[in-house]
């Protein structure tokens, strides 16, 4: 999947006599949480790479606001460090000791134990920007936890179109207030669940939406022919 700026970008290199260009999303599977897996009360959990485009920052500053209200949040953080984990690490000092909110680094993992430990999650945030096709995402939805991320992701407009997020403008001020309806409504977070769940079937599934995408383009492929 390209951002919107790269494929403007492609389609200028391409030139107007270029190839027809069409976006594809990955499939996701719907998945049922296996009955080990205990949905934790309060916990908000970032899962990605550490890198300038997630915004590992602003995770972190949202975690700060949520804190403020719900001391008892905590804050885990997964991915491969791409560079921020030493920036991020050196503001858990406070007064010489670690605050204790601080979010946790639990270091990466595999795709398996991702998506165990997304099922886990009360409400999983990403507050990326210019991200053409989170699956982060889409495995949270998949197994029914809510999500909070950013109108600058390119699944923004379809979990809006299906209620199935929180869509904000990527800001900690925003981000925590998502996380804060979600943790105190817990009718919201079941129907964000439900919700993502079905959006997940009805447009990123590999054997629904992505299955009749690719069908049509090789029709488009062999009438052309």
């Amino acid at each position: 999947m390209l951002t919107d700026a790269e494929e403007a970008g492609l389609r200028e290199v391409l030139g107007p006599g270029g190839p027809r260009l069409v976006r594809m999303p990955n499939g996701v599977r719907v998945q049922a949480r296996g009955a080990a897996v205990e949905r934790q009360p309060t916990e908000v959990l970032f899962l990605a790479r550490l890198q300038a485009r997630k915004r590992p920052e602003a995770f972190v500053r949202m975690a700060a606001l949520v804190h403020a209200k719900r001391p008892e949040v905590t804050f885990p953080v997964h991915g491969a460090d791409e560079g921020r984990l030493a920036e991020e690490s050196a503001g858990g000092c406070r007064g010489g000791g670690w605050a204790a909110w601080w979010p946790a680094y639990g270091g990466t993992l595999d795709h398996d134990a991702a998506v165990r430990r997304l099922a886990r999650a009360t409400v999983y945030v990403l507050p990326s920007v210019d991200e053409p096709f989170p699956m982060g995402v889409l495995e949270a939805l998949a197994v029914g936890t809510p999500v909070v991320c950013t109108d600058r992701c390119g699944i923004a407009a379809a979990l809006r179109r299906h209620d199935a997020a929180a869509v904000t403008d990527g800001s900690p001020e925003q981000l925590a207030g998502a996380v804060l309806e979600l943790l105190d409504d817990a009718e919201l977070r079941d129907r964000r669940a439900a919700a993502g769940r079905l959006a997940v079937a009805a447009e990123f599934s590999p054997l629904g939406a992505v299955a009749d995408r690719l069908e049509e383009w090789y029709g488009f492929l062999g009438g052309g022919g």
